[in-house]
């Protein structure tokens, strides 16, 4: 599983780029395109437009805040990822409301599906 691959990255950090650049290389041979900078210029535009017409910009700091806020320690799982998307993360009572700014940010990941959730809510917080 997952877990498995980032122990052995962190072991091994000259496994991960060998592999990386195996996967980037077929991934490029199948089309796909790099354009990560292009991206982000295009989700910080419909970012600054939803501001224009909804400042909403203190929630989107809060859903980032929060969703990072989801990381164990103990477990060394959760952060950054998007799990307040999910329960029991979007259940709990410190996320009350946060429903909002997700649902705020829909019409953009739509829009540029590219981009993950997780990636979202955390640019959506510095564009804010």
């Amino acid at each position: 599983g997952t877990r498995a691959l980032v122990e052995a990255y962190a072991k091994d950090q000259d496994l991960f780029f060998k592999e990386y650049a195996v996967a980037h290389k077929k991934l490029s041979e199948l089309g796909v395109t790099w354009s990560g900078a292009d991206l982000e210029k295009a989700v910080r535009a419909k970012l600054v437009e939803l501001y224009r017409e909804k400042p909403c910009m203190p929630i989107m700091v809060r859903l980032a805040w929060h969703d990072a806020g989801t990381y164990d320690k103990d477990t060394k799982t959760g952060g950054a990822n998007a799990s307040i998307r999910f329960e029991p993360e979007s259940a709990y009572g410190a996320n009350a409301g946060l429903k909002i700014a997700r649902d705020l940010l829909e019409p953009i990941k739509a829009a540029c599906p590219e981009i993950s959730y997780a990636d979202l809510y955390q640019l959506a917080s510095v564009q804010a």
